[in-house]
């Protein structure tokens, strides 16, 4: 089919605000929490403060290679980053309203935007140079990811649809009518044969779908059934990870439809905060290669940084915070608002981060054994 069908019932928004690049709250208040109980992550410290936004940055996402890091924010553009550096590539201008997530394709050669215009654009990141607007969800685009192929893009909206993409000619070929509220996540697995959709929804369902035919495979529910903000397979596709607007981060055997680990302590009750998996080996770092760990921000102004071997009750070690600030004015290096979304490189123990309204930066993070 050309567009995907249009649904006339997609929902209002929310209370807290339209979208993960702009939702509302009174700006006077802050969320900022000390946490001087907690431990300070001393491991990494903050290697370059990325300014040129001018609103809140929704996502943060390192190239395959980890050359270049991507941002997406709620001023209308992406831009493209040298991840050692820090120094800013291009801007992706063209969106008419902010954008909630950004991905890069298998090659690195393109990047996919999706935005509260409702529409998905396929950029080319080597020029910055839009390519395509991909149109039929109708309401936020709120989430995009490629397959391990590169031939696919999935999306996730507001209208409650998941939405399969043929990247070659940005055609629609498959609609899935995913969940019963907005969609607040997709990712691809790994599996390039038989790939498979991972889906998260303000309903409270994780769900697991069939990348060839949209056929639901698995509904992970809760106890409680919290929105669930964030989903992702775990490296080697065997797990998920799922983060909950409750505080919660969870790892789901998705075969057993069993939770394994709880990660918790960070604050999350009103944003969809992206979590992300640190997971290197000793071939790629040396003997120093740090623990494998889930990161996550925090409305605190902190990210949390769990290990994820070893629990007790279930629940994982905290390893520490990246420490943020109250404000802007207020000494330390850390974000001094929201920590919306987190990136691990794919190779080297460097991190991402980036912040809302009141902070708008992207930061990049090193592990202090780098040179």
């Amino acid at each position: 089919m050309a567009e995907a069908s249009p649904d006339t019932t997609a929902p209002a928004p929310p209370e807290n605000g339209p979208s993960k690049a702009t939702p509302s709250r009174d700006e006077s208040i802050s969320d900022y929490a000390e946490q001087s109980d907690l431990p300070t992550y001393t491991s990494y410290q903050c290697a370059h403060t990325l300014t040129g936004h001018t609103r809140a940055v929704s996502s943060v996402r390192f190239s395959h290679s980890g050359a270049s890091l991507a941002s997406a924010s709620a001023d209308g553009t992406a831009r493209v980053w040298d991840a050692d550096t820090g120094s800013c590539l291009h801007v992706l201008q063209g969106h008419s309203k902010g954008l909630n997530d950004v991905a890069w394709a298998p090659s690195d050669a393109h990047l996919a935007t999706a935005s509260d215009d409702y529409t998905l654009r396929l950029w080319n990141a080597g020029t910055g140079a839009p390519l395509r607007t991909l149109r039929g969800h109708t309401h936020f685009a709120m989430c995009v990811a490629f397959s391990a192929t590169g031939v696919l893009l999935v999306s996730g909206s507001f209208d409650e649809t998941i939405v399969v993409w043929d990247v070659a000619t940005g055609q629609a070929i498959r609609v899935i009518p995913g969940h019963s509220d907005p969609i607040t996540s997709v990712a691809f697995s790994r599996d390039v044969l038989n790939p498979a959709i991972v889906s998260s929804s303000f309903d409270g369902l994780i769900r697991v779908w069939a990348g060839d035919t949209g056929n639901c495979l698995v509904s992970l529910l809760a106890t409680g059934g919290p929105p669930v903000s964030f989903a992702a397979f775990t490296p080697n596709d065997k797990y998920v990870l799922a983060g909950r607007v409750d505080g919660k981060i969870v790892l789901w055997n998705y075969h057993t439809k069993q939770p394994l680990r709880t990660f918790e302590g960070h604050k999350n009750t009103k944003f969809c905060l992206q979590a992300a998996f640190l997971c290197l080996g000793v071939e790629e770092t040396g003997s120093s290669a740090p623990p494998a760990a889930v990161i996550c921000g925090s409305e605190d102004h902190h990210i949390y940084v769990w290990g994820v071997n070893g629990s007790q009750g279930g629940v994982a070690p905290l390893l520490g915070l990246l420490r943020g600030r109250a404000g802007p004015d207020d000494p330390g290096e850390g974000h001094c608002d929201v920590v919306l979304s987190v990136a691990a490189h794919p190779h080297l123990p460097v991190l991402a981060s980036c912040g809302h309204e009141r902070d708008k930066t992207v930061k990049i993070w090193r592990h202090v054994s780098l040179p």
